[in-house]
């Protein structure tokens, strides 16, 4: 692909399952980017798991919980916007029995 491609066309894109949800990549991983723009839809206890990366997002639909290396739980609702700096440790988790919706933009590592 052109290194200049600044459109995707959906059927570029792909879902893959996570624990109890799943990840919608919003550009191919063949194009080189550093930056990762996804749509994650997780049910009741869906988790992506624990990362270091620097991430921002928007949650589109129910409650998100942000845990933190240190403890520290965060709760994002609805119309919420979240940023995580890179090297904080912490992971995403759907804590609520209604299912949470939301746009992520990440840094690659």
């Amino acid at each position: 692909e052109p290194p200049n491609q600044v459109m995707f066309p959906e059927e570029s894109q792909y879902t893959s399952e996570i624990l109890h949800g799943s990840v919608k990549y919003l550009t191919p991983t063949t194009y080189h980017r550093r930056l990762e723009p996804v749509i994650v839809e997780m049910d009741f206890c869906g988790d992506e798991g624990w990362t270091k990366r620097e991430e921002c997002g928007y949650v589109l639909a129910g409650m998100l919980q942000i845990e933190l290396g240190d403890d520290t739980e965060v709760v994002a609702r609805k119309g919420d916007s979240f940023y995580v700096p890179a090297g904080t440790p912490h992971r995403l988790v759907n804590m609520n029995h209604m299912t949470c919706r939301y746009m992520a933009v990440r840094l690659l590592e």
